[in-house]
């Protein structure tokens, strides 16, 4: 779903994107003003949301951190707004001589985008959402001809298994239900009962022990777990996980070093993004720690400082996404 929205969202965003590069490429007036921020999130953001809105529905890695990125700086952004940025209006006189204020910037504007955004970044964050990006990569059973022996195991999609064996001199194949895990066991299979087991083919039906002891002895613990389903085909009805391994020492450790990381780069973002309204920044130097630099007096001294604090944040940011990968592979 998220794939979809951000496809189609990014979609209706494309022909803005390509007036206003056709815009700066023919120098228009209107192209005259360097907005920095403006020109990240109109050309450049639609065409990289597009790719990885089509990299999501394909499972690719790069595309879930990208997602997390946006939506975190959306969220932050929108937060930043809603708490300190100034609220534009103006008071002028009717015909009736009544003292009318207009509000015309209302910070409850930002609200949706916080809770939506704050919404989404959960879901991506969730253990079956990881799962789907950063399931073990698990090599491909070894293909044996017929001329070494007359049965394989495989596995079929993200969740199935496989048997095929040799009958009549052709290769039958009979489904296995199973599940993805995170844990150390990375997959489950769940063996149908005796009873539902004999709504397999005839050939598999009265040889239930044997074929089972071949599968496991292809796809072996601790790397898989076994149970038996109730059911002799995947998806037909829904199956308790099993239980997933306690977390090791350590991982709350983990949790308060990663949200530490976040909130610095979120301050960082803050301190960004207050610097570009405000058109000044201060240096980030320990001897010029009260110095606020103008974005109109000193230009270049001003985009430094904005460099540095934002690549402070994007690297606070991004070692706390390394963190959280490499405490799920511990």
């Amino acid at each position: 779903m998220l794939a979809w929205a951000a496809i189609v969202l990014s979609t209706l965003m494309l022909p803005i994107t390509a007036i206003t590069v056709a815009m700066i490429l023919v120098r228009s007036p209107g192209t005259s003003t360097s907005d920095p921020l403006g020109f990240v999130m109109i050309v450049l953001a639609p065409p990289a949301t597009f790719v990885a809105g089509i990299a999501l529905l394909r499972r690719m890695r790069w595309a879930w951190f990208y997602m997390v990125t946006v939506l975190s700086v959306v969220v932050v952004a929108s937060i930043y707004q809603f708490l300190f940025a100034p609220t534009a209006s103006f008071t002028y006189l009717d015909q009736n001589g009544v003292r009318t204020t207009v509000v015309t910037r209302d910070k409850s504007t930002f609200a949706p985008a916080i809770v939506i955004g704050t919404g989404l970044l959960l879901v991506l964050l969730t253990r079956r959402s990881r799962g789907d990006f950063f399931a073990r990569k698990n090599p491909p059973p070894p293909v044996v001809t017929g001329r070494q022996r007359d049965w394989r195991v495989g596995h079929r999609g993200r969740d199935a298994m496989y048997y095929e064996e040799v009958c009549g001199g052709a290769w039958q194949r009979i489904e296995i239900d199973g599940e993805m895990l995170t844990g150390r066991a990375h997959h489950v299979i769940y063996f149908a009962s005796p009873e539902k087991w004999q709504s397999y083919p005839e050939w598999a039906r009265l040889r239930r022990d044997e074929i089972i002891a071949r599968i496991k002895s292809e796809l072996r613990e601790p790397d898989y777990e076994y149970l038996e389903s109730s059911v002799a085909h995947p998806y037909h009805a829904p199956i308790e996980s099993p239980a997933r391994p306690a977390r090791e020492k350590g991982f709350g450790a983990l949790i308060v070093a990663v949200v530490a990381l976040l909130a610095v780069s979120g301050w960082m973002f803050c301190i960004v993004m207050a610097g570009i309204d405000v058109g000044e920044i201060r240096l980030p130097v320990k001897q010029s720690a009260q110095r606020l630099v103008s974005r109109q007096q000193k230009p270049a001294m001003f985009w430094t400082s904005v460099g540095i604090y934002s690549a402070i944040g994007l690297g606070t940011f991004g070692v706390a996404v390394w963190g959280v990968a490499a405490g799920r592979k511990r």
